[in-house]
């Protein structure tokens, strides 16, 4: 953090050592937009200016705040119409400053390897509707993360060999643990093409074969949904992973399979 000068000494720092810093606070400063690249994708930023500085003008941060928000950088701008150059005061004030400050990690030094979102937002989209029933993706999403292009892992929710299909997990399921990872997860609903059947060797293989046939179009049709809403969930289009989640039974070994 860092106040009149010290915000300039801010952006500065920034550009020297962009991997060093996870979050900062410019207050009453500005920097160099063009330098703005050298850290746009590691740190996290919440710049603060007031509109009546009469000391460093305000468009210095909006224009930094612009830069960065056209490089797609987590930056969040604050600017209080009727103060002069000490909205640090302001600043300081602000309840969320430091538990925003403490809670960001650098990006580079672990997202996928560990948790770095206290919170995870779930968003529930239709991908496609059969027969009259309509088909939902639960989309997990870090809240609070602004970053763009990330992986998405497409849960397939645990089921019973298409008789029975919960993609709702509790709260403290994969989808979510997964998630605080920097992941966007996305648990899909499918047809219960078998509900109330049985899928053992006395079912014809032909059933058995368009069971598989839907489940593919299913998989097909949440993926391009992905795929067309990619700005929007801030996905990677090339970075989809399909999961099947096999429900661990007592006194077996979990068997995953995971196709890329």
């Amino acid at each position: 953090m860092g106040l009149s000068m010290g915000g300039f000494a801010v952006f500065d720092l920034l550009a020297r050592f962009p991997k060093r810093f996870a979050a900062a606070a410019p207050i009453a400063g500005g920097g160099n937009p063009l330098l703005a690249p050298l850290y746009s994708s590691t740190a996290n930023l919440w710049i603060f200016h007031g509109a009546k500085d009469d000391v460093v003008p305000a468009a210095l941060s909006r224009q930094m705040n612009e830069a960065l928000l056209k490089l797609e950088a987590n930056v969040r701008y604050t600017e209080y119409p009727d103060v002069k150059h000490e909205s640090w005061n302001n600043a300081f004030a602000e309840e969320k400053l430091l538990p925003w400050i403490f809670a960001n990690r650098l990006f580079s030094k672990g997202r996928y390897k560990r948790a770095l979102f206290g919170k995870v937002q779930k968003d529930t989209y239709p991908y496609s509707s059969k027969n009259g029933v309509v088909l939902e993706l639960d989309v997990y999403r870090p809240q609070g993360d602004a970053a763009k292009n990330r992986t998405v892992p497409a849960l397939r929710a645990r089921g019973r060999l298409f008789r029975r299909a919960p993609r709702r997990l509790p709260p403290g399921g994969v989808c979510r643990k997964v998630g605080r990872m920097g992941f966007v997860v996305a648990s899909m609903s499918y047809r219960l093409t078998m509900k109330g059947q049985s899928f053992g060797c006395d079912q014809p293989a032909a059933n058995k074969i368009s069971t598989f046939q839907a489940a593919v179009q299913d998989i097909r049709e949440a993926t391009v949904y992905l795929l067309d809403n990619k700005d929007k969930l801030g996905i990677n289009p090339e970075q989809l992973v399909l999961v099947r989640q096999q429900r661990r039974r007592r006194g077996r070994r979990p068997r995953r399979l995971l196709a890329g």
